[in-house]
């Protein structure tokens, strides 16, 4: 009975270290074909915490990243970008979707999820091709990062009440830098600002006219954001169309050739709640620009 037991054991012990040595990633679970995971999570971790699930919003921050040449080569980073990711969690479109991955986190886990990088791009992404970067049954690693789970109804009273305390933060704001910077000049209807810093002697622009001008952009709080300066590159568009956001198709139609303006645009005709890039919802914009060219002006 010993000797069957001891061979029972051997025979499991065998078998184990069979199977840990013929793993495809050490130290990685298989969740289904092609995706493989590993969770890191808190040891005192409650057991109210949220767990993801279909139609949640989910809120992460994630990095893919593939290794080429036995190094990391990062394709994304949502850490670089400033922003997390915000998506629904949706049903997997194939076996070994990387979504299939994400309904196995909780709020607040890291993980390391391992997919198949063609799926991932063809499927996925739905490219018509693997990018030339891409070689053929490689893999793309995910290090995800959950910050918040809520459902659809939870994250749109979150977002409201977000988007109605930046809004009262952007008047507040303006107000201080007006006085801070003891500007004098009134805004028009719109909310424009516009102070005149060289009066330009050129022709002035209309609705239609293409237009050249220098510029830089920051926040209200002093940082840039955009500058056509930095890359020695003037911008050019068609003035009054909407190339533009409001605030600044109005200002160009204040302006003549040579001029140079000071303008502070309210988020209201600027981009609003939506934000863009590195600008957030509710950001009051300040400009300098310079009307260099109208290359149709009669």
């Amino acid at each position: 009975m010993k000797k069957v037991l001891f061979k029972s054991l051997l025979l499991l012990m065998v078998t184990s270290v069979i199977l840990t040595s013929c793993s495809k990633h050490r130290g990685f679970k298989k969740l289904e074909k092609g995706l493989y995971y590993k969770i890191y999570e808190s040891k005192n971790k409650p057991t109210t915490i949220k767990k993801a699930k279909i139609g949640d919003i989910l809120t992460l921050d994630i990095v893919y990243r593939i290794i080429k040449n036995k190094k990391d080569s990062v394709l994304f980073s949502s850490y670089k970008m400033g922003n997390p990711m915000v998506i629904e969690l949706m049903k997997p479109e194939y076996k070994g979707d990387i979504i299939r991955g994400f309904a196995e986190l909780c709020e607040g886990d890291s993980a390391t999820f391992i997919a198949n990088a063609d799926s991932f791009f063809l499927k996925s992404a739905q490219m018509k091709q693997l990018p030339d970067f891409i070689k053929k049954g490689s893999e793309i690693y995910f290090d995800v990062k959950l910050r918040k789970v809520q459902s659809k109804t939870e994250y749109q009273t979150a977002k409201e009440a977000e988007m109605k305390k930046l809004e009262g933060e952007e008047n507040k704001k303006l107000d201080e830098y007006i006085s801070k910077n003891n500007i004098k000049e009134k805004p028009t209807k719109s909310g424009l600002i516009y102070i005149e810093l060289k009066k330009g002697n050129g022709a002035k622009a209309k609705m239609n006219d293409k237009v050249k001008i220098n510029y830089t952009g920051y926040l209200i709080d002093g940082k840039k954001f955009d500058s056509s300066y930095d890359r020695n590159q003037p911008f050019d568009f068609t003035a009054g169309i909407g190339n533009v956001v409001p605030g600044m198709d109005e200002a160009i139609n204040m302006m003549q050739v040579g001029g140079k303006a000071k303008i502070i645009i309210p988020s209201k005709i600027a981009y609003g709640a939506r934000g863009a890039g590195p600008i957030p919802p509710f950001s009051t914009l300040i400009f300098e620009i310079e009307l260099l060219e109208i290359s149709n002006a009669k």
